[in-house]
């Protein structure tokens, strides 16, 4: 399989992993979604495929290429973009969660372009975890003292 081949299945990969980070967080209601994660972890993988393919005609007596750089340059973006999501009001802090979300859809997106596609799916599989095991396992624990307290209300019109 030739390079190019090669680049757009790992870019798929990252795709369908992504979407799935995505779909979670759709079905939650959050405010980056389905699309967001998908372009992020879709933007990052071609980001690697470039670092990984995208000079080779630039090599030469004297040139070296560093793909890790471009990679370095991925986190600090969307670490940008992660922390525009995040607001503080009061004492209360929302938006850290989907921040953290985007951040993994980046570096799912980035080990799919990178051609770790088993390191990706796995991953995915981990967020999935994560995302519904762990508020499972967080539910029995006692609450704090000053812990907002849901009200529901419901009335027949």
């Amino acid at each position: 399989m030739n390079y190019n081949a090669e680049a757009i299945v790992h870019i798929v990969v990252a795709l369908a992993l992504c979407s799935v980070v995505g779909l979670e967080r759709e079905w939650r209601q959050k405010a980056a979604g389905l699309r967001t994660h998908s372009l992020v972890g879709v933007g990052s993988a071609l980001f690697m495929v470039v670092s990984k393919y995208g000079f080779f005609d630039l090599v030469g007596d004297g040139i070296d290429l560093d793909p890790s750089r471009v990679a370095a340059q991925v986190v600090s973006g969307i670490g940008f973009i992660g922390g525009g999501l995040i607001f503080v009001r009061r004492d209360l802090v929302r938006g850290l969660t989907t921040a953290a979300t985007i951040w993994l859809a980046a570096a799912i997106g980035m080990a799919a372009g990178a051609g770790l596609l088993v390191v990706a799916a796995t991953v995915s599989g981990i967020y999935l975890v994560i995302a519904f095991v762990f508020p499972v396992l967080v539910r029995p624990l006692p609450r704090p003292r000053f812990a907002n307290a849901v009200l529901r209300l419901s009335y027949e019109d």
